[in-house]
């Protein structure tokens, strides 16, 4: 894995390319949606998950604070 940064040009639409060896160190394809996040010190990317962020689930999502939840985790939350 890369200690360094790496730096990209914005396009003339704004597009920038990630680097092919870190789309394959996190398994990302030409099909799959990235998620972006803003941050104090930048923006995050991270891919779309289509299950309960906590379990991963797929069945009885809801949605919390923007994100994926499972109708058990959320239980499980509320219990707790």
């Amino acid at each position: 894995m890369r200690t360094a940064g790496v730096s990209r040009l914005l396009d003339s639409v704004g597009r920038v390319v990630i680097p092919k060896d870190l789309r394959e160190l996190y398994n990302w394809g030409t099909a799959d949606t990235i998620e972006l996040f803003p941050t104090e010190d930048g923006i995050l990317l991270k891919k779309e998950s289509n299950g309960c962020g906590i379990c991963a689930s797929v069945i009885d999502l809801k949605v919390v604070c923007g994100r994926k939840v499972c109708r058990t985790c959320l239980k499980k939350i509320v219990e707790s």
